[in-house]
């Protein structure tokens, strides 16, 4: 098993291959999901599935989240109960969702200032096909280090 605990944010069309191929990969991996009913598959498959998005921040070294716009991020990030409120600065935060850049560079700057978390910004392209079988393209923007690292 992968040492780095992931909590995954998102289990939509694309979230739910994510996670599963992960999982498969040999990572820990815990889920959440704003309608609890979409991480049932899984759930099915041996994945944690938490119930409230605090446990999955406090069991996770690297948040990953995938969601549908920059409000929805906008939302787990800096709303109540969210990973402002809950992080560490152990942690770091990529993002596969397709959001604002503006909107991801004030959201990165504040977190990092409120909490130490870094992030990454990084978009996936290569849709549900690829996210199952594992080639999605991934443009990753950050720090190059951090980048690396991972």
């Amino acid at each position: 098993m992968q040492s780095k605990r992931i909590g995954f944010i998102g289990m939509g069309l694309m979230g739910v291959p994510m996670s599963l191929r992960l999982h498969r990969a040999g990572f820990s991996v815990s889920v959440w999901n704003r309608s609890p009913d979409k991480s049932k598959p899984l759930k099915e498959h041996g994945v944690r599935v938490c119930e409230h998005l605090h446990e999955l921040i406090s069991d996770s070294d690297i948040l990953m989240t995938c969601v549908t716009d920059t409000s929805a991020v906008r939302a787990i990030v800096e709303g109540p109960g969210g990973i402002t409120e809950q992080g560490r600065d152990s942690q770091v935060l990529i993002d596969f969702s397709s959001i604002d850049p503006q909107a991801t560079r004030e959201m990165a700057e504040a977190l990092k200032i409120k909490t130490g978390i870094r992030w990454i910004d990084a978009p996936v392209s290569g849709g549900v096909a690829g996210a199952e079988q594992g080639t999605l393209a991934i443009m990753a923007g950050g720090d190059a280090a951090l980048i690396d690292s991972m």
